[in-house]
Protein backbone atom coordinates (compact mmCIF):
# COMPACT_ATOMS: atom_id res chain seq x y z
CA UNK A 1 0.00 0.00 0.00
CA UNK A 2 1.07 3.49 -1.12
CA UNK A 3 0.82 6.63 1.33
CA UNK A 4 0.48 10.22 -0.45
CA UNK A 5 2.30 12.80 2.54
CA UNK A 6 1.80 15.43 0.42
CA UNK A 7 -0.65 16.70 2.57
CA UNK A 8 0.66 16.27 6.07
CA UNK A 9 0.73 19.59 8.48
CA UNK A 10 2.53 17.74 11.10
CA UNK A 11 3.65 14.57 12.97
CA UNK A 12 1.38 13.65 15.83
CA UNK A 13 2.21 13.11 19.22
CA UNK A 14 4.25 9.96 19.77
CA UNK A 15 3.47 8.92 15.68
CA UNK A 16 6.78 6.58 15.68
CA UNK A 17 7.44 6.56 19.49
CA UNK A 18 9.60 3.20 19.42
CA UNK A 19 9.90 2.43 16.32
CA UNK A 20 13.51 0.73 16.65
CA UNK A 21 13.38 0.22 13.06
CA UNK A 22 13.27 3.06 11.85
CA UNK A 23 16.26 4.00 10.16
CA UNK A 24 15.84 7.37 7.86
CA UNK A 25 13.08 10.41 7.79
CA UNK A 26 12.53 12.98 5.05
CA UNK A 27 9.49 15.26 6.05
CA UNK A 28 7.70 16.55 3.04
CA UNK A 29 7.25 20.08 2.46
CA UNK A 30 4.77 22.13 4.24
CA UNK A 31 5.28 20.01 7.86
CA UNK A 32 4.85 22.91 10.29
CA UNK A 33 5.52 21.19 14.09
CA UNK A 34 6.95 17.44 15.05
CA UNK A 35 4.71 16.54 17.74
CA UNK A 36 5.60 15.40 21.45
CA UNK A 37 7.66 12.37 21.51
CA UNK A 38 6.91 11.25 17.52
CA UNK A 39 10.25 10.29 17.09
CA UNK A 40 11.40 9.02 20.88
CA UNK A 41 13.27 5.98 21.23
CA UNK A 42 14.08 5.56 17.84
CA UNK A 43 17.28 3.86 18.47
CA UNK A 44 18.05 3.38 15.06
CA UNK A 45 17.26 6.68 13.43
CA UNK A 46 20.27 7.68 11.44
CA UNK A 47 18.53 10.79 9.15
CA UNK A 48 16.44 13.06 9.78
CA UNK A 49 15.40 15.54 6.50
CA UNK A 50 13.43 18.31 7.66
CA UNK A 51 11.50 20.77 5.75
CA UNK A 52 11.79 24.64 5.69
CA UNK A 53 8.18 24.73 6.62
CA UNK A 54 9.05 23.67 10.34
CA UNK A 55 8.54 25.58 12.80
CA UNK A 56 8.46 23.71 16.34
CA UNK A 57 10.33 20.68 17.64
CA UNK A 58 7.82 19.46 19.92
CA UNK A 59 8.31 18.40 23.69
CA UNK A 60 10.58 15.18 23.48
CA UNK A 61 10.18 14.57 19.78
CA UNK A 62 13.79 12.89 19.33
CA UNK A 63 14.19 11.96 22.91
CA UNK A 64 16.60 9.07 23.36
CA UNK A 65 17.39 8.37 19.69
CA UNK A 66 20.61 6.92 21.46
CA UNK A 67 22.97 4.81 18.80
CA UNK A 68 22.37 6.02 15.20
CA UNK A 69 21.61 10.30 14.67
CA UNK A 70 24.93 11.57 15.04
CA UNK A 71 23.61 14.77 13.39
CA UNK A 72 20.69 17.46 12.93
CA UNK A 73 20.03 20.42 10.67
CA UNK A 74 17.25 22.87 12.21
CA UNK A 75 15.55 24.78 9.33
CA UNK A 76 15.73 28.22 8.86
CA UNK A 77 11.98 28.92 10.38
CA UNK A 78 11.97 26.94 13.49
CA UNK A 79 11.75 29.22 16.44
CA UNK A 80 11.85 26.79 19.39
CA UNK A 81 12.61 23.48 20.51
CA UNK A 82 10.54 21.82 22.98
CA UNK A 83 11.50 20.72 26.33
CA UNK A 84 13.52 16.87 26.64
CA UNK A 85 13.62 17.16 22.23
CA UNK A 86 17.31 15.98 21.77
CA UNK A 87 17.95 14.45 25.30
CA UNK A 88 19.83 11.20 25.60
CA UNK A 89 20.99 11.41 22.05
CA UNK A 90 24.26 9.89 22.81
CA UNK A 91 25.30 9.78 19.45
CA UNK A 92 24.68 13.37 18.23
CA UNK A 93 27.99 15.10 17.38
CA UNK A 94 26.47 18.47 15.77
CA UNK A 95 23.39 20.40 15.41
CA UNK A 96 22.61 23.48 13.35
CA UNK A 97 20.72 25.79 15.10
CA UNK A 98 19.14 28.21 13.10
CA UNK A 99 19.20 32.22 13.47
CA UNK A 100 15.64 32.33 14.01
CA UNK A 101 15.93 30.27 17.08
CA UNK A 102 14.84 31.83 20.62
CA UNK A 103 14.27 29.08 22.79
CA UNK A 104 16.06 25.85 23.60
CA UNK A 105 13.88 24.22 26.06
CA UNK A 106 14.58 22.50 29.47
CA UNK A 107 16.81 19.73 29.16
CA UNK A 108 16.90 19.81 24.96
CA UNK A 109 19.87 18.58 24.65
CA UNK A 110 21.18 16.63 27.70
CA UNK A 111 23.27 13.86 27.85
CA UNK A 112 23.97 14.05 24.19
CA UNK A 113 27.39 13.35 25.50
CA UNK A 114 29.08 13.20 21.74
CA UNK A 115 28.28 16.85 21.15
CA UNK A 116 31.19 18.66 21.05
CA UNK A 117 30.19 22.38 20.30
CA UNK A 118 27.23 24.58 20.03
CA UNK A 119 26.76 27.50 17.91
CA UNK A 120 24.12 29.92 19.60
CA UNK A 121 22.33 32.16 17.62
CA UNK A 122 21.95 36.23 18.10
CA UNK A 123 18.41 35.68 18.54
CA UNK A 124 18.52 33.42 21.12
CA UNK A 125 16.02 34.62 24.53
CA UNK A 126 16.19 31.45 26.87
CA UNK A 127 18.38 28.57 27.53
CA UNK A 128 16.22 26.36 29.05
CA UNK A 129 17.00 24.25 32.93
CA UNK A 130 19.19 21.58 32.01
CA UNK A 131 19.29 22.38 28.27
CA UNK A 132 22.94 20.96 27.81
CA UNK A 133 23.37 19.32 31.64
CA UNK A 134 25.74 16.18 31.19
CA UNK A 135 27.30 16.82 27.38
CA UNK A 136 30.38 15.58 29.03
CA UNK A 137 32.16 16.41 25.39
CA UNK A 138 30.69 19.76 24.98
CA UNK A 139 33.82 22.10 25.57
CA UNK A 140 32.24 24.84 22.91
CA UNK A 141 29.36 27.40 22.70
CA UNK A 142 29.92 30.16 20.78
CA UNK A 143 28.59 32.75 20.62
CA UNK A 144 26.58 33.45 23.73
CA UNK A 145 24.46 35.92 22.91
CA UNK A 146 23.49 39.30 24.37
CA UNK A 147 20.57 39.70 26.82
CA UNK A 148 19.87 35.68 26.88
CA UNK A 149 18.41 34.26 29.71
CA UNK A 150 20.36 30.86 30.98
CA UNK A 151 18.20 28.55 32.97
CA UNK A 152 19.63 25.92 36.05
CA UNK A 153 21.71 23.62 35.82
CA UNK A 154 21.78 24.57 31.70
CA UNK A 155 25.37 23.89 31.09
CA UNK A 156 26.18 21.88 34.49
CA UNK A 157 28.80 18.83 33.82
CA UNK A 158 29.79 20.20 30.56
CA UNK A 159 33.62 20.88 30.43
CA UNK A 160 33.33 24.13 28.64
CA UNK A 161 36.87 26.17 27.98
CA UNK A 162 36.63 29.64 28.60
CA UNK A 163 34.68 31.22 26.97
CA UNK A 164 33.61 35.50 26.06
CA UNK A 165 30.76 35.91 27.61
CA UNK A 166 28.40 38.61 26.68
CA UNK A 167 25.84 40.83 28.82
CA UNK A 168 23.88 38.09 29.80
CA UNK A 169 19.98 38.89 31.21
CA UNK A 170 19.99 35.82 34.22
CA UNK A 171 22.26 33.26 35.10
CA UNK A 172 20.33 30.68 37.42
CA UNK A 173 21.96 28.13 40.23
CA UNK A 174 24.37 26.31 38.96
CA UNK A 175 24.07 27.26 35.30
CA UNK A 176 27.67 26.70 34.34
Amino acid sequence: MLYSLSRLVSVGDCAFHCCTALTSVALPVGVVSIGEEAFCSCSSLASVTLPASVTSIGRGAFRSCRCSLTSIHLPAGVTSIGSYAFRECTALTSIHLPASLVSIGEQSFRRCSSLVSVALPAALVSVGRGAFEGCSALTSITPLPDGVSIGDHAFFDCPLNDEAVAVVRAINCWAV
